[in-house]
């Protein structure tokens, strides 16, 4: 047999050697190696079967998805409904940690001085809000406080401490 690279007399099935192989196999603009086997699920066109949606239909579905600060709670948690209440408190939670950090009031604990890792705690519990209000109030800075792991459970449990 002739391979199809070097044009050399070998008995191998189809190349000469491996490298051959390779650089036959491996040329540019030829088809991908691994080819999509799903499609998105907003556009329907084939796409890796490891991702939901193809690039530009998920940078879409994720400006879509975030909550703005004029949402309200209800909103965020019906916005949510298919998944469990804590989802939507967890997005609610996530936006704090920006205003905390926007703020610059995000390293350090404020009742220990503890700098290695903080988080963002509010003095007024998420669920203790009406329905109707707005992120932007139970994420407003006056709201919210940096506390290290140890001094937000103690917060949360036992209570503001002196």
């Amino acid at each position: 047999m002739e391979c199809p690279t070097c044009k050399k007399q070998h008995n191998n099935p189809k190349f000469c050697s491996r490298s051959c192989a390779a650089k036959f196999n491996n040329v540019k603009g030829q088809s991908p190696k691994r080819k999509p086997e799903g499609f998105c699920k907003d556009c329907g066109i084939p796409n890796s079967k490891s991702r939901a949606r193809c690039r530009s239909c998920h940078a879409k579905w994720q400006t879509e998805r975030v909550l703005t600060d004029n949402v309200t709670l209800e909103e965020a948690v019906l916005r949510y409904k298919s998944h469990h209440r804590s989802s939507a408190y967890a997005l609610v939670r996530t936006r704090a940690r920006v205003v905390m950090k926007k703020s610059g009031r995000y390293g350090v604990c404020q009742w220990c001085g503890y700098d290695k890792h903080t988080e963002a705690c509010h003095i007024k519990g998420i669920s203790e809000f009406p329905a109707q209000t707005p992120l932007s109030e139970i994420n407003s800075p006056d709201n919210l406080m940096a506390l290290c792991p140890n001094c937000h459970w103690e917060h949360d449990k036992l209570g503001r401490r002196s």
